[in-house]
């Protein structure tokens, strides 16, 4: 070596050495550092390795470095690598290397070698990988879509889940247009979507909203959307960063929830209630001829008392099928009372048209119903008012019509009649009403109360452990029933646990007991409506189930079963213990339309608990991972982000 390059070597900074090229890669000099970083003095080194580096190369790098050597060599004279060392205390470091082959006439060729130390880089990088798996880990066991808008860009990032949830990858560029161009936001949700995240350009901290999204099969599916604002320090908004939250069979629930509350169960046609919203709706957006129908069952009571309220309630279905099956969409159809029906006909052409219908109504009203020598004449008297010369809204067209229908069963029944004021004015100043009859606009029917209550109930206590004892306690007053509970299954198969319970005056309560039934879990039993129904438990075959019953102290129970994609989630209990008692089907319509009430709300609940449950779990991971998460450029190890 020549004296000028010893020079180099010394007043070099890092590691710098020259070596042969052989396969133990023998040093021929090299600098202070070279052995510095070792931790080994020259002595050392050449008393335990014989001068060959080779020995101190991490051994599952050895192989692989004279690979690469071996390879660019074929393209070159130069060498670049990152392996490890072994020093002398046994700490593994990392080292970039490069290396110049160097060939000189009269000298053996050899290697020329620089080095710096990488190991904190490859620390760094080992970390921000770990960070990284745990992170992506941590997003697969969340099926929501976590996404980050960059605002100054307008490119969006969203997580892998948001391809497997939705079965492609959305657009990245120019959010949030983009997204509406391509058709993925519901039509009648884009300007709601647009407001969203406006309101967050505006200087709002963050948005929550529910929109429909498109799935890949052009289905769409309800979601929740937040989003929370990062900006600097002059206020700039800066990135948004949010969740993509699946709600859709939530929402499908709620929006069947209030289908069916807006429902009569005995006949499917809207309730009072539901009929006065429906025609009070329509009549604010249109302001063309328009009829309105109040018919009334003629001699229904006799039915009723004679056939019984089953075969009353069904003739009643029955005239609801044949409503319903005659009317066009767009016309309101409702039971307004027991026998008492309104048919609201929308966008008629003239006054003749809605006479035409009435006529057709009358006659599926007309029949002879009986058993045997039991035979009994039912028609129906039908009153009609028009909008908007007899009134403006449901109140006053319901006046005028059923003042017209008084006056047809005034003449004899089974009559139609059109209201004007001299009809009005003949009637009868104080009108003998059929024994039977509800007047409707004066009260709702009981189930429509009660579901109206529950929903208050749920609504007025976000906490649904806080509102369903003060629920149990009135649905037990109303029906005046004995003990309820509700019975939430859990990890084991057939296995509930009571978390709710609610007993009568005098009624011990089961909640601590340890027995556990199966029963819930086999379909036998339970009828088409998830009901099960026993007036007499003493009649029940001999079994765990009677047993179980039998320890309770019950006489008679129903039972309604709870099902969420296609499983059993819990059963609410209806029982008396004093007496033997056949629910009536309003009583089964009612309790089971509050059961399926409960359920959403329940259901929610617990879903929400074990939301909060994976984002504790999630947190604590987190705080695990590391209290920074950084990433650096690989090549100029700049800091990138933090």
């Amino acid at each position: 070596m020549k004296d000028q390059d010893r020079t180099n070597f010394r007043i070099t900074p890092g590691g710098i050495f020259q070596c042969k090229n052989d396969p133990g890669w023998t040093v021929i000099y090299a600098n202070d550092g070279l052995f510095q970083f070792l931790e080994y003095t020259r002595e050392e080194f050449r008393e335990l390795f014989d001068n060959q580096l080779a020995c101190v190369i991490y051994p599952e790098d050895l192989e692989p470095l004279c690979r690469t050597a071996s390879e660019q060599l074929k393209k070159g004279n130069v060498v670049e690598n990152e392996n490890r060392l072994v020093c002398k205390s046994g700490e593994v470091k990392w080292i970039w290397i490069s290396c110049e082959f160097v060939t000189r006439e009269g000298e053996e060729p050899y290697f020329y070698c620089m080095f710096h130390d990488i190991t904190r880089q490859k620390q760094a990088q080992s970390r921000m990988e770990i960070s990284e798996r745990r992170y992506d880990l941590i997003l697969s066991m969340t099926q929501d879509v976590i996404y980050e808008w960059n605002y100054e860009t307008r490119e969006i990032f969203y997580a892998p889940t948001f391809e497997k949830k939705f079965g492609y990858i959305p657009p990245a560029d120019n959010f949030p247009y983009k997204v509406l161009e391509m058709g993925i936001i519901y039509p009648d949700d884009e300007e709601l979507f647009r407001s969203h995240f406006r309101k967050i350009e505006d200087g709002f901290p963050e948005a929550v909203g529910e929109y429909r999204i498109r799935k890949a099969d052009e289905s769409f599916i309800w979601c929740r959307i937040t989003a929370s604002a990062i900006r600097d320090e002059n206020e700039k908004l800066q990135k948004v960063i949010g969740m993509i939250s699946d709600i859709d069979e939530q929402k499908r629930k709620v929006f069947f929830a209030q289908e069916q509350a807006m429902r009569d169960t005995l006949t499917g046609l809207y309730n009072r209630g539901a009929t006065e919203s429906l025609i009070n709706d329509y009549l604010n957006d249109y302001d063309g001829l328009a009829a309105f129908l109040v018919i009334d069952v003629d001699n229904f009571k006799g039915v009723n008392d004679t056939l019984g309220h089953v075969y009353g309630d069904a003739v009643l279905g029955d005239m609801g099928y044949h409503l319903k099956k005659m009317s066009r969409s767009g016309d309101i159809i409702g039971r307004v009372g027991g026998d008492e029906f309104v048919v609201f006909l929308t966008k008629i052409p003239d006054e003749e048209t809605a006479l035409h219908v009435a006529r057709r109504i009358g006659r599926i009203f007309h029949r002879s119903i009986g058993e045997a020598h039991i035979q009994y004449e039912i028609t129906g008297s039908i009153g009609i008012a028009f909008y908007p010369k007899d009134g403006q809204d449901y109140l006053s067209l319901f006046s005028r019509a059923d003042t017209a229908m008084y006056y047809a069963k005034h003449s004899g029944k089974n009559q139609l009649s059109v209201y004007n004021e001299q009809k009005a004015l003949e009637l009868p100043i104080h009108r003998k009403e059929e024994p039977d009859e509800e007047r409707p606009g004066i009260q709702k029917n009981f189930r429509d109360n009660i579901i109206e209550y529950v929903f208050r109930i749920f609504y007025e206590n976000e906490d649904v452990d806080k509102g369903l004892p003060v629920l149990l306690d009135l649905i037990g007053k109303i029906f005046d029933e004995s003990r309820l509970y509700i019975l939430e299954i859990t990890d084991g198969p057939g296995m509930a646990r009571n978390t709710f319970e609610w007993c009568n005056t005098g009624i011990p309560s089961m909640k601590d007991e340890q027995d556990v039934f199966e029963y819930v879990q086999r379909p036998m039993e339970f009828d088409q409506n998830q009901i099960y129904s026993c007036e007499d438990v003493e009649i029940l075959p001999e079994g765990e189930f009677k047993d179980w019953l039998v320890r309770r102290g019950v006489v008679s129970t129903l039972i309604c079963r709870l099902i969420e994609n296609h499983r059993v989630v819990a059963v609410i209990g209806f029982e008396d213990c004093r007496k033997k008692r056949r629910a009536s089907l309003e009583e089964k319509d009612a309790l089971s339309l509050i059961s399926q009430t409960i359920s959403l709300f329940l259901m929610r609940a617990r879903r929400q608990e074990e939301i909060r449950r994976q984002q504790t779990f999630s947190e604590r991971l987190l705080k695990r991972v590391t209290t920074c998460i950084y990433s650096i450029d690989p090549e100029t190890y700049k800091l990138e982000f933090i």
